[in-house]
């Protein structure tokens, strides 16, 4: 008989262990994109100050700290939701004055082409007001827009009345409470069919505390620490966005005779190779490195892939007739995502219910206030279940919810946005029970948790990586006999994400055809998850041996402490099939459970 290498599972009360067999070290490819999951950043000059770590000599321009740029055309303008900037946070505690670091880069916008909306609690909608008509504490129109850097201070005392009154979506006369300066939100946007780029460096609101003679400065966004606008928000922020926005970050320009060093106090540690993001002239650059921050080796002709050893350093020269330019260091060993080929074994002990729609509600609509006030909201264990487009077409029924696109127009699109009262923490999967009718399938369905970008189902979401979810047909493994089907998203690898206090908003779209149902949602995790196993051996401890018994006999294969602090309910074996063996006569004995056969046995028998 061949030796094939088998999996075992095993039910088990108060034991758990997960046999793995190491990956070969990964050959160094072509090319290397960051990847957070195994690479570590470096220097990325993504801070205000880089001094700590960076110095230069010579011909070198370290570049100015990252800013928001954007670029609008008359298509993207007039419009909030197609924002320039936008955020929300509570400002309940009161706002003196909007605080914008702001500019114009090709002297192609104006104040009036710019509008600052604002958020307040009255009905959460967006209130406009011009940047020509805003003033600052001292009665003054803004600044003019340049080219270079400016600072614009909006004071809402002087910039708006004390019953302010807009025009509301129907274009009737409302009144905005503006009076105290409280808000819940801002929108940044282009007036009707303007044009132009501008570009911001930071926002953030004052005000004054007079009991104890100080103002307090609260920063909204200073767009460090990510790539997108979503990301860098601050930890007290509900959402932000940008919708044409690019995060310009820093990069550090070396000209002929410019020598730039990165420095850190501690060394690169496991890590065998550092990746320079770099463009320009790169055959006239060389490098070399420090292991005390100090000594530095001979400068060597530069690389895509830099061997290193516990180093602290690196230091850049260029000697040529163009430049360099470097955008961030980042170490690696090469390690990649295995592709998923099955779907995950999902561990039905352990959910968590976002919304099962066992709760009925009939009218759903754009008003916050309705909303979150109506009677079915706490026993649903909810905030709000809301919706900004065509919730007439959505309704909460037979305990289920039904998004009806029937004659729903192209291009247009359904929302459902529901707020749990308990956030969820921890999750690997998000699983949603549907099913469709009249053509309804996840083509057209997307969400987020109420940050990031929304992940559609035709591609973006998966179930693991490289695995896309399971649509409603008989590819799908998780289905019931009367026509639901488990859909089944992997979180991280969808590139969902996770608010820092966890999940606690599900914010969907659908812009498909026939009608969509949704039967329950939930939170679960593998029944195998690797980031909460206990490896209790592997194929280097002495436990792992030939187990030939002698004759009538028996042979002992061994003990290994098991205590399982962590109640999992799972024993997971790795094993070899040799020639004539007979898995029916091996058993487990546990010190405090009795002996477990692989065969039925009167005395225990191990159950998948």
């Amino acid at each position: 008989m061949s030796k094939i290498k088998k999996i075992l599972i095993f039910v088990l009360a108060g034991f758990f262990a997960l046999l793995l067999v190491p990956k070969a070290a990964a050959a160094i490819p072509e090319e290397r994109e960051f990847n957070p999951k195994y690479d570590a950043v470096f220097e990325d000059f993504d801070r205000a100050d880089i001094s700590d770590t960076v110095n230069s000599t010579g011909d070198v321009d370290l570049g100015e700290k990252p800013y928001l740029s954007v670029t609008f055309t008359a298509e993207d303008s007039g419009n909030p939701e197609d924002a320039i900037f936008k955020q929300g946070q509570s400002g309940e505690t009161g706002v003196g004055n909007i605080v914008l670091i702001m500019r114009a880069p090709s002297g192609d916008v104006s104040l009036d082409e710019l509008v600052l909306g604002t958020r307040y609690s009255d009905n959460h909608q967006v209130y406009g007001k011009s940047f020509a008509d805003l003033v600052d504490g001292n009665l003054d129109a803004l600044p003019a827009l340049s080219a270079e850097w400016q600072k614009y201070i909006v004071n809402f005392a002087n910039s708006y009345e004390d019953d302010e009154v807009y025009l509301d979506k129907s274009g009737n006369p409302t009144t905005a409470k503006v009076n105290s300066g409280s808000i819940l939100g801002m929108h940044i946007y282009a007036a009707e069919n303007a044009e132009g780029t501008i570009e911001i460096q930071s926002v953030y609101t004052t005000m004054d505390d007079t009991d104890n003679n100080q103002t307090v400065r609260v920063i909204w966004n200073d767009f460090l620490g990510a790539d997108t606008v979503d990301k860098t928000k601050n930890p007290v922020a509900w959402w932000a966005g940008s919708s044409k926005g690019i995060i310009q970050k820093r990069a550090v320009t070396i000209e002929d005779g410019g020598i730039l060093n990165v420095v850190k106090t501690t060394s690169t540690g496991k890590y065998q190779y550092a990746i320079v993001e770099a463009e320009g002239d790169l055959e006239n650059l060389s490098v070399a490195t420090t292991t005390d921050g100090e000594a530095w080796s001979f400068y060597t002709e530069f690389s895509y892939a830099i061997p290193i050893d516990e180093v602290k350093g690196f230091s850049f020269k260029y000697e040529g007739e163009s430049n360099v330019v470097i955008r961030k260091i980042f170490l690696t060993n090469f390690q990649e995502d295995a592709v998923a080929s099955k779907y995950p074994y999902i561990d039905p002990a352990t959910t968590q219910k976002f919304d099962d729609f066992n709760i009925r509600q009939s009218n759903i609509t754009d008003n916050y206030e309705d909303m979150s006030t109506a009677p079915q909201m706490e026993p649903a264990n909810l905030y709000y279940r809301i919706s900004y487009n065509n919730g007439n077409l959505l309704e909460v029924k037979d305990g289920a919810l039904v998004i009806d696109a029937s004659e729903l127009a192209a291009q247009d699109y359904i929302n459902y946005k529901s707020e749990t009262r308990t956030p969820v923490v921890g999750y690997s999967y998000l699983v949603f029970k549907m099913k469709g009718e009249d053509g309804a399938n996840l083509e057209g369905f997307r969400f987020n948790f109420g940050s990031g970008n929304h992940v559609w189902g035709n591609g973006g979401l998966l179930s693991d990586v490289g695995l896309p979810i399971a649509g409603f047909d008989q590819s799908n493994p998780y289905r019931t006999e009367d026509g639901w089907y488990y859909i089944v998203v992997n979180i991280d690898a969808s590139g969902l994400v996770i608010p820092e206090t966890g999940i606690a908003t599900l914010d969907m779209y659908y812009s498909g055809t026939g009608k969509l149902y949704i039967d329950e949602i939930f939170f679960a995790n593998d029944l195998f998850d690797d980031k909460t196993s206990i490896k209790l051996d592997d194929e280097g401890s002495p436990m792992i041996k030939k187990f030939e018994p002698e004759g009538d006999g028996y042979a002992y294969l061994g003990y290994v402490y098991a205590n399982n602090y962590l109640n999992h309910r799972y024993l997971k074996v790795t094993f070899k099939d040799a020639e004539e063996a007979d898995l029916s006569q091996l058993r487990f004995e546990f010190n405090n459970g009795g002996t477990f056969w692989f065969s039925e046995n009167a005395e225990g028998t191990f159950l998948t």
